[in-house]
């Protein structure tokens, strides 16, 4: 195939993976790690949209010059799984172990599937694609601390988090990359830059860190102690 071998998109997407997936290792209690990589696995379906933002968004470079590539099934996983680590790392000691996968994925089914028809049904009405995505998310975020009120913190600390932590390495990327950003469309409603990197990417890592907390407390029926003390996970369960 025609195209750049490695791309600034593939190498980017591969170090976001490798680096949070060492983190998890290495600071999360053995279940929350297991629950940041299957946090990826729950997203991986996503990947399949990517396609939809471009080019009014961004039109990135893909090894092999191809429409929907490895880049996006890796950011897919990179990004659910550094919404749900750092939501763990702060709240590690009160989160209890989730239900079996397979119970899980079969409880995904109907909540992803109600996200991936609203996103879908504002891009098919013609909004802005990057602007669907903002605010399914957001209506996501919304209804999963209406329905589980008790994971409030998880959202507001998800959001704060992973909106500050992927603007560096997003900034990072383009200080390695300087070209990189031109991928993105600078003129376009979410291209204006802060610090450095496009309004979007800010925007949407704190509606998604909002979101994907949420999300997963449900699917995987995650519970949230009472106990306030790092390393305890033991304690009068707050919720379902």
């Amino acid at each position: 195939m025609d195209g750049p071998v490695l791309t600034p998109y593939l190498i980017a997407s591969v170090a976001y993976l490798t680096l949070v997936v060492a983190l998890a290792r290495a600071t999360l209690s053995p279940p929350q790690a297991r629950l940041t990589l299957l946090a990826a696995a729950v997203h991986l379906p996503a990947a399949a949209f990517a396609p939809l933002l471009e080019p009014s968004y961004w039109a990135p470079l893909r090894t092999g010059d191809v429409r929907l590539g490895l880049e996006d099934v890796l950011i897919t996983a990179a990004v659910a799984s550094w919404a749900w680590f750092l939501v763990a790392l702060r709240f590690d000691g009160r989160l209890g172990a989730p239900v079996p996968v397979r119970d899980a994925f079969r409880r995904s089914l109907l909540p992803g599937g109600a996200v991936i028809a609203g996103y879908l049904a504002l891009w098919s009405a013609g909004a802005d694609p990057m602007t669907a995505l903002i605010a399914t998310c957001f209506v996501g975020a919304v209804v999963g601390c209406a329905r589980r009120p008790e994971l409030v913190p998880l959202a507001a600390w998800g959001a704060l988090a992973l909106a500050v932590v992927w603007t560096a390495l997003v900034a990072l990327t383009f200080a390695l990359a300087p070209a990189f950003v031109h991928e993105w469309n600078l003129a376009g409603a979410w291209g204006r830059r802060l610090l450095g990197v496009p309004l979007g990417e800010i925007v949407w890592a704190g509606v998604f860190g909002a979101f994907w907390p949420t999300f997963l407390g449900h699917v995987f029926r995650v519970p949230l102690h009472a106990g306030a003390h790092a390393g305890d996970s033991m304690g009068e369960v707050t919720g379902p």
